[in-house]
């Protein structure tokens, strides 16, 4: 039970670090997503992603011994329900801001040779096969805007 707890602190913890990194804040803005009062809508996102990638139930988690560090359902529900909130648009922010931050890590520089020598005859085939890719990586430039 006390790893399963430090376990979830150390999952919320990362999952904050990703949010901040990705600037979710000004994605919900520029979606239109927001609230006039009461608890921001970064947080409420936060929570109900939070809630997701642990594999919670928001209805399980509102009656279970946490449930202090919730606010009322009604506000989850409205949040999630809300017409002039523009998710489309959210997803394709957050979509694009995923794929420029991987591409930053799968940029060709960072390819690395892993071995000069003759490769024997059992391993000729794999080592072609990879050679190939090492190449394809190479040549293959991602486009600057937009997507694949």
């Amino acid at each position: 039970m006390i790893n399963q707890m430090s376990q979830n602190e150390n999952t919320q913890n990362q999952f904050s670090n990703a949010i901040r990194e990705l600037q979710v804040g000004k994605l919900l803005r520029r979606a239109n997503i927001t609230k006039s009062c009461g608890i921001s809508a970064y947080e409420v996102f936060q929570f109900l992603l939070l809630l997701v990638f642990q594999g919670k139930n928001l209805f399980r988690f509102l009656n279970s011994k946490r449930k202090d560090m919730a606010v009322s359902k009604n506000t989850y529900y409205r949040f999630l329900n809300d017409t002039s909130f523009n998710w489309t648009r959210l997803l394709l922010l957050l979509s694009a801001k995923v794929t420029s931050a991987f591409s930053a890590l799968t940029r060709p520089e960072r390819v690395k040779v892993l071995e000069d020598g003759i490769p024997c005859q059992n391993c000729a085939g794999l080592c072609a096969l990879i050679t190939a890719g090492i190449f394809l990586a190479q040549l293959w430039r991602p486009p600057k805007r937009g997507f694949l």
